[in-house]
């Protein structure tokens, strides 16, 4: 007090440096809060959920900005870990700029879980078996990456399958891995068509074997034994079921910025079935994990920064960046629609724009990947969805009348937020494409503004034009509220000669879409019939 009382100059700027270092920088979360922030140091370990009871206090507290905020810390730490590279004995390298094999990249893929003709996967660990498909084709011992597969045939439906007049059923077409969730494919600036991947993790794979949800005649034993689907929770400490999807375009090495994007040499079958090795980049990631703390699962989704945009003055070896799936030279060409003209290209443009919070979460984490080198700084988190309110009971099905925006916001159970969540790479056509596909109609609408009926469960059309469901709402689609649809098989029906599986209501399949879209059928097997005597 002496000090200040002889030089009260130096009190007044003491005082003043004391205001600056104690109050957050504008624009940037409060700095004594260090969960708003991502950790400086990187690792191959992540907590599966969130802190519940950090979670408790600021729902209670009405800082629903802060809860965003560590869910996406907690996407951005999952991205990381399930990315780190493992060395020869499966453990995590010392550094994430390493080279190896992803941590996710031991485990099982969809069709490894859903075979042909609905046979038991083999068991965890086992070298992947190949679909009759691409059997002869290629070795299974060459190389792990053999699924990146296109068809000639599109939105094949793989609950039905004909059968001959000897009541053998033939060998269903091929799958594809092209086409997006019940729409169609897309097709980036060089007219190659990307490919998707579904991984799944071991508690996942074990809850399907175990309940014989892997085909439709387990599903429907499993629904007639009254039976529940529920898969494995998440800890903080302990994984529990976790989905993966992946979206990967060719690399054109004299093009595209190679050090920019996670790449893969895989072995491609193409339209014409032929086999041929290509250079893949990621272009797209979903996380799809069930918790403790979001029994409604948490979905977080990342896309590779060049996706749809690029700064036109950066170069990377003499070219300027160009968009993966977007044209900036021509600005009037209608946007996340199925391409018309030859060779396919399809323009794609953001509608809803990332949030300025994730923006800047984004940029710290980019900061401590470009730090370590890695080329993994130049993906981005897009957004996290997660429930509010987990005990939220889902709005009911078929009602007399319909609230809004309940019967949308809310179809799933637990008011998830953000209502709606969509990767530009992995579900492009729920960003403008028009209403039923039909681009010639004078009645077209852009995906944008529709009835509210699109958006509720089982798209409840009704006669009187002034109802709830016929109103005009701001609509694309959301991972919660899509996933909450899925269901299993509960019985099955011939229509001729064809077998078709028949799913229980929405909201029975625990969020996972792959036992609807993906089992099959066991062989069919004809009844015994006793001649007369």
């Amino acid at each position: 007090m002496k000090f200040l009382k002889k030089s009260p100059a130096l009190f007044v700027i003491g005082a003043i440096l004391t205001l600056i270092i104690t109050c957050a920088v504008p624009g940037r979360p409060d700095q004594t809060e260090s969960y708003l922030n991502f950790p400086e140091k990187l690792t191959p370990i992540t907590p599966y959920d969130v802190d519940t009871a950090l979670e408790s206090k600021l729902i209670n507290a009405q800082k629903f900005g802060e809860v965003q905020r560590i869910f996406e810390v907690l996407s951005w730490q999952m991205f990381i870990s399930l990315n780190w590279p493992l060395d020869k004995d499966g453990k995590p390298a010392a550094d994430i700029s390493d080279t190896g094999h992803r941590t996710w990249e031991r485990w099982k893929e969809s069709y490894e879980i859903f075979r042909d003709s609905g046979a038991t996967p083999k068991p965890w660990g086992s070298q992947a078996d190949l679909p009759n498909s691409l059997r002869g084709k290629v070795n299974p011992g060459d190389n792990e990456e053999l699924l990146f597969r296109t068809s000639k045939f599109t939105s094949f439906d793989q609950t039905k399958f004909k059968i001959n007049p000897k009541g053998k059923r033939p060998a269903p077409q091929l799958r594809d891995d092209i086409d997006q969730a019940f729409t169609s494919a897309i097709w980036d600036q060089r007219g190659h068509v990307v490919r998707y991947e579904i991984r799944l993790n071991k508690p996942t794979v074990d809850y399907i074997v175990k309940n014989d949800l892997y085909n439709i005649d387990g599903q429907i034993l499993f629904s007639s034994q009254k039976k529940v689907v529920s898969f494995p929770i998440s800890t903080m400490a302990d994984a529990g079921a976790i989905e993966l999807k992946f979206a990967w375009k060719i690399m054109v090495r004299d093009s595209d910025a190679m050090e920019r994007y996670f790449t893969k040499r895989v072995k491609v079958l193409d339209s014409n079935q032929k086999v041929h090795e290509a250079t893949v980049g990621l272009v797209g990631m979903h996380i799809g994990i069930k918790t403790v703390s979001s029994p409604q699962w948490i979905w977080a989704t990342f896309e590779q920064v060049d996706n749809v945009e690029t700064n036109a003055l950066t170069k990377v070896d003499g070219h300027y960046l160009r968009p993966s799936f977007n044209n900036p030279d021509n600005s009037t060409l209608p946007i996340n629609v199925f391409p018309t003209n030859h060779p396919l290209k399809n323009q794609v443009q953001r509608v809803i724009p990332i949030p300025i919070a994730t923006q800047e979460l984004n940029r710290q984490v980019q900061s401590v990947l470009n730090k370590n080198n890695s080329f993994w700084q130049y993906y981005q988190l897009i957004g996290t969805q997660w429930p509010t309110q987990p005990k939220a009971a889902a709005y009911p099905l078929c009602p007399a009348t319909y609230k809004l925006p309940d019967a949308v916001t809310n179809k799933s159970g637990g008011m998830p937020v953000p209502t709606y969540l969509t990767n530009m790479v992995m579900e492009t056509y729920f960003q403008g494409e028009t209403v039923g596909g039909d681009t010639t109609s004078k009645y077209n609408m852009l995906i944008a503004n529709e009835p509210a009926y699109f958006q509720i469960e089982g798209n409840p059309k009704d006669t009187n034009k002034k109802a709830a469901v016929n109103q005009i709402i701001f609509g694309t689609e959301g991972c919660i509220g899509c996933h909450s649809s899925a269901s299993i098989a509960v019985g099955y029906s011939w229509v001729g000669k064809e077998k078709s599986a028949n799913f229980g209501d929405a909201r029975t399949g625990d969020f996972e879409w792959l036992m609807q879209r993906k089992a099959q059928f066991l062989p069919y097997k004809a009844p015994v019939t006793r001649g007369k005597k």
